[in-house]
């Protein structure tokens, strides 16, 4: 997490289905997918991407 001089904080979070337990990828895209939804419309969030 980092913050700016403007006051804004950036946060990179790497996440990933366990390469060990394959069969997951689709259950990791739904949650990927939901978070960053939601987290959009958290009070005061600029942008929110998964890449």
């Amino acid at each position: 997490m980092t913050t700016t001089s403007n006051h804004y904080v950036t946060v990179l979070w790497e996440a990933g289905p366990n390469p060990g337990n394959p069969g997951k990828e689709a259950a990791m895209k739904a949650f990927m997918t939901t978070a960053v939804t939601a987290s959009r419309y958290d009070a005061g969030n600029i942008d929110y991407e998964a890449h």
